[in-house]
């Protein structure tokens, strides 16, 4: 687990996390996570990565894959830049906002999909909207390649 994140895009990636899970990570923390105390994490970083890279796997990965990845994108990213950098900002929008957006449009809000359990519509919605989603998340596998947002440091 690489200790240099980026705040902003860490931050932006535990909140799709909440948003997804519709609970705090505080509130989704196992105790023995809650109760782990990292050493030289004051600002509790290493122990948000460690609940995030759980709930990522263990749930948000039942749910909707394309997700995971934009979520585990944002909270993987070690770029030393930050939002007021054109370049940096575009590679956020093209690896988040754009990839959001596409999951957006092949999602039906309020259909009965939504009454299903995660392994029932992740075989609907899912594997029908990953074939269709023009995506740069990653390759078939769910493969993240180098070039893409989550490895931009500089």
């Amino acid at each position: 687990m690489k200790m240099n994140r980026n705040t902003t895009t860490f931050a932006l990636g535990i909140m799709l996390l909440e948003i997804i899970l519709g609970s705090t990570l505080d509130q989704l923390r196992e105790p023995q996570e809650a109760a782990n105390a990292w050493h030289g994490d004051e600002s509790g970083i290493l122990r948000d990565s460690a609940t995030a890279f759980r709930l990522l796997e263990q749930r948000v990965a039942l749910i909707d894959q394309s997700y995971m990845l934009v979520v585990r994108r944002c909270i993987e990213c070690t770029a030393d830049q930050d939002l007021d950098q054109e370049r940096f900002r575009q590679e956020v929008y093209n690896g988040v906002v754009a990839e959001l957006e596409a999951i957006l449009d092949h999602t039906e809000l309020g259909s009965s999909d939504m009454t299903e359990s995660p392994q029932e519509h992740r075989g609907t919605a899912t594997t029908q909207g990953r074939d269709s989603i023009p995506s740069t998340v990653g390759d078939q596998d769910g493969d993240l390649s180098s070039d893409e947002f989550m490895d931009c440091e500089e």
